[in-house]
């Protein structure tokens, strides 16, 4: 069944277990729901509804005799919904006109770049207890050349050469190439695509590249989605991470070796890379597997871009687990990747 066809009383108890599960960390069960969110049902009723999100996909009960836990499928809805401004936040995770002021004030003392970028990841992390992370700005990166090395019958290995960086990436083929034809794929793109910024890869420039090449329209295809999925990352960017140590208290993360992959992420400049750029147009949400690196499939990623006199320059943003309050975590990014974009106006 789709989102769309979820009835209002399904949609009420959906939000009812996740705003549960978020404040307690704890399978939630249907006497719970019943006593403390006033739905107007009784506990059977919620029972049902609750038997029927599971058999939809948007809860799982964890063990026979547990209540149920939201998934990432219920979250992206939930998401979706709050960030199109169809389901009110609750009132205790708005924002309040003191943290607002608390966060213009603490970034408007930095004079330099640098330390603001500091600040930034410092406050986030204080106000979430979530570890916290903003990127410094970058030069646009530009391609040199590309090559498309056979792998297998349905992957090739392609090679980006880019000022100041070079990158891999596997492109799955829809049927296989030749060497010789990738040669050419390869020669044909580069001689089209030099000297662009991969920022600059438009949906136009690839059709025109595509139209060179009959016949592989595909492959080429391939080849740029994987271009401008990371065209906005930018030359000489490095990361502030703050408060690492914020991912142990949460419930999810005791134990050391869930916990495990998401330190080594947050300390790998290229998963950061991978995780956070390109920079969003607006708050970008990436939940659990949506995340491109499996060491992340456990956690949310909330990260909104900042601007420097009006032009997108870098990221802020934070990394929690999936159960974590979406409209207080949006709002804080927000605001504070707003109010960094009037600083860096002001001092770069």
């Amino acid at each position: 069944m789709l989102a769309h066809e979820l009835d209002a009383r399904k949609h009420q108890i959906l939000w009812a277990v996740i705003q549960e599960y978020v404040a307690r960390a704890e399978p939630v069960a249907s006497e719970a729901l019943c006593h403390r969110y006033g739905l107007g049902v009784s506990a059977a009723t919620i029972r049902l509804g609750m038997h029927a999100l599971t058999e939809m996909g948007y809860l799982y009960q964890p063990h026979t005799s547990a209540g149920r836990v939201p998934t990432d499928r219920a979250y992206r809805l939930y998401v979706d919904r709050l960030m199109a401004g169809q389901v009110p936040p609750p009132e205790d995770h708005r924002l309040t006109p003191a943290e607002r002021e608390r966060i213009r004030r603490r970034m408007q003392a930095k004079d330099h770049a640098e330390d603001a970028l500091e600040e930034a990841a410092h406050t986030l992390a204080a106000l979430t207890d979530y570890p916290s992370v903003a990127s410094t700005p970058g030069g646009p990166r530009r391609l040199r050349h590309l090559h498309l090395i056979p792998l297998a019958d349905d992957r090739a290995l392609l090679v980006v050469v880019a000022e100041g960086a070079s990158e891999q990436r596997v492109v799955r083929l829809q049927r296989p190439a030749t060497e010789e034809e990738l040669r050419q794929v390869s020669q044909v793109l580069t001689r089209a695509l030099r000297g662009l910024p991969l920022s600059e890869i438009t949906e136009a420039v690839a059709q025109q590249a595509a139209a060179a090449l009959p016949g592989r329209q595909e492959l080429v295809n391939a080849v740029l989605a994987q271009l401008r999925r990371h065209g906005g990352v930018r030359a000489g960017v490095r990361f502030f991470v703050d408060g690492v140590s914020n991912i142990l208290k949460q419930p999810e993360f005791q134990d050391v070796h869930r916990a495990r992959p998401v330190l080594a992420a947050l300390d790998r400049e290229e998963t950061l890379r991978d995780v956070l750029l390109p920079a969003p147009c607006d708050v970008h949400v990436r939940i659990g597997r949506e995340n491109p690196v499996d060491g992340m499939w456990g956690c949310s990623v909330v990260a909104a871009a900042y601007r420097v006199r009006g032009r997108p320059a870098g990221v802020v943003g934070v990394v929690g687990p999936t159960r974590m309050p979406y409209a207080r975590t949006i709002a804080l990014v927000r605001y504070l990747a707003q109010t960094l974009s009037h600083t860096l106006s002001r001092t770069v």
